[in-house]
């Protein structure tokens, strides 16, 4: 682990599942001078590669015991990709865990420190398929899709789980 994880005037923040499209985007627009910026992900090389003016560079068993007062904000964007491979059986599972477990750790590190927040990312797909063109479509409007779709049930369980937070 790598870390220099002293506490000043900056925000410190966690990115989890930097290494993604949304991840990558989110942390290059963050401004460093304000945040000191931890990247978690499975690979530390990929992390320092990426990432090399991070703060910390953490695998999840390094994010699992880091001192919880360490960040202000978590920023989660993990999840295995849904365009990497088909969607077999198998592949959904990997979707659904990868999502679950990464958020359950998050949420287990915000109930160690309260005054975490916690910003958790979902997807368009949330919002589903729906017949009536035009129709004004919240989160609680999830009886009014068109069907069931993969993607629509796997972000409504991602967000149960990221619900424990509060």
């Amino acid at each position: 682990m790598t870390t220099n994880m002293q506490k000043d005037s900056r925000t410190g923040l966690a990115i989890i599942g930097a290494t993604g499209l949304v991840g990558k985007a989110i942390y290059r627009i963050l401004d460093r001078e304000r945040y000191r910026i931890s990247v978690v992900g499975r690979s530390v090389d990929k992390l320092k590669s990426a990432f090399p003016e991070a703060e910390a560079h953490l695998t999840w068993a390094d994010f699992e015991s880091s001192n919880a007062t360490s960040y202000d904000a978590i920023v989660n964007m993990a999840g295995s990709n849904v365009s990497d491979t088909r969607w077999t059986a198998a592949y959904k599972q990997v979707m659904i865990d990868s999502r679950i477990n990464a958020t359950q750790m998050c949420v287990r590190k915000c109930a160690k420190n309260p005054q975490i927040h916690l910003v958790n990312a979902s997807a368009v797909s949330a919002y589903g398929f729906y017949t009536e063109q035009g129709l004004l479509f919240t989160e609680d409007d999830r009886d009014k899709r068109n069907g069931p779709a993969f993607l629509q049930d796997l972000i409504d369980k991602w967000e149960v789980a990221a619900l424990e937070a509060e």
